[in-house]
This record gives structure tokens, C-alpha cells and sequence, in this order.
């Protein structure tokens, strides 16, 4: 999903999946919000408020999941829920979103990618993967 967020599917039983897409929740970037030329100088676009920003990336999130995951979900007869959660742009953070998340919905398991990164960025970044290993209290399972 470009630009929206990182998407962990949440398994809750053999009937129903939960789908969570991560994104950064607008009042905490820390952003300097400028206005920009129109096109060719034919205006001024005024800056995106958070509220906006918050639209246009949740509309975001929607419309990948219409077009990539849903078609499969619906062929395969597998019921779900999509979640878009709101979460500081730190790793810890989206981490204990998720988890948080799993445990509200009483997850039985926690599904997700893991992302190419190098081992220092892995060191100085950290893993999302890791802060839920480490405090997911159900099976986490990560596809490489």
C-alpha cells in the first residue's frame, strides 16, 4: 500500500480474519506543512491540514485494499474486518498498536512480512517484527 501504511493481517479463528493497516496519525508528525504553486503558477494550493491528511490517507488505505486484497478475500469465502489504526511513526509504537489491537480483538494469531532491511538499519531503526515478539501474547507468524 504506497504512501498508507504497512497492512498485518490478525487471524481471530477459522471464520473471520482482521485486517490492520498501520498509519501515521497526522496530529504527531513532526512535518512543516508549506503551500505550493498551482500547476504552470496558475495558483496557490494551501497546505493539507492534519484532518485532511487524515482523509486522503485512510481513502488511501481503502481503496488498495479494494482493489488488492478484497477480490481474494471474497473469492475464497473467507469473512474479514479492515482496521486502519492511528499510530505515532515510531516502530515501538506500531508495534504496541498492533498488539493492543490483536488483544482487543482476541487474535489467535498475529500474521505479517518482514521488511528488507540491513542488520545496522535493524539495529539503530529497530523492528516492528520484534517489538511484537516480544510482547504478543499469541503466535506470531512472519513470512519473509
Amino acid at each position: 500500500m504506497p504512501g498508507s501504511g504497512r497492512v498485518y493481517v490478525i487471524g481471530v479463528d477459522s471464520t473471520k480474519v482482521h485486517i490492520a493497516a498501520v498509519i501515521p496519525d497526522p496530529a504527531t508528525e513532526k512535518t512543516t506543512e508549506v503551500g505550493v504553486a498551482g500547476s504552470l503558477g496558475s495558483g496557490y494550493t494551501e497546505p493539507e491540514s492534519g484532518a485532511d491528511k487524515l482523509k486522503r490517507r485512510v481513502k488511501e488505505v481503502e481503496d488498495n485494499f479494494t482493489t488488492l486484497y478484497a477480490p481474494v478475500l471474497k473469492e475464497t469465502g473467507i469473512h474479514y474486518e479492515v482496521a486502519v489504526l492511528l499510530t505515532p511513526s515510531k516502530t515501538k509504537a506500531i508495534g504496541e498498536v498492533l498488539v493492543s489491537y490483536a488483544e482487543k480483538v482476541h487474535a489467535s494469531a498475529i500474521v505479517m512480512g518482514k521488511s528488507d532491511r540491513s542488520a545496522l538499519q535493524e539495529l539503530f531503526i529497530g523492528s516492528v517484527a520484534k517489538v511484537i515478539l516480544k510482547s504478543a501474547t499469541v503466535p506470531v507468524i512472519i513470512i519473509n
